[in-house]
């Protein structure tokens, strides 16, 4: 059918084409520009929500490392009451053998 037209009818055509191919390239542009910005804005989403995410992760950090530390001096106070008690028993068994003795 192209081969049939006319050379002015052929230059119309390529020049209609031509147009529908920059209007389309346009569009398509204004089209990923848009999708474009969309999903930079579910980024930044997910970005804010990993920095609240890594926010919380850093104050369990510090409270685990606090409650560590607490459990520790708990253990070493444990540790001495159970010192103090055998100190206890032996100090009564010597104060009942020097009882005894006098």
């Amino acid at each position: 059918m192209i081969a049939v037209m006319e050379k002015s009818d052929k230059q119309e055509l390529l020049e209609a084409i031509g147009i529908m191919g920059q209007t389309i390239h346009i569009e398509m542009n204004q089209k990923f520009g848009v999708l474009i910005e969309y999903m930079d804005d579910k980024f930044a989403l997910i970005a804010e929500r990993f920095d609240g995410i890594d926010f919380r992760l850093d104050r369990l950090e510090n409270t685990v490392a606090i409650h560590t530390e607490m459990i520790g001096r708990l253990v070493m106070d444990i540790e001495i009451l159970r010192d103090d008690k055998a100190d206890k028993k032996d100090l009564l068994a010597l104060e009942g053998r020097v009882e005894r003795l006098e």
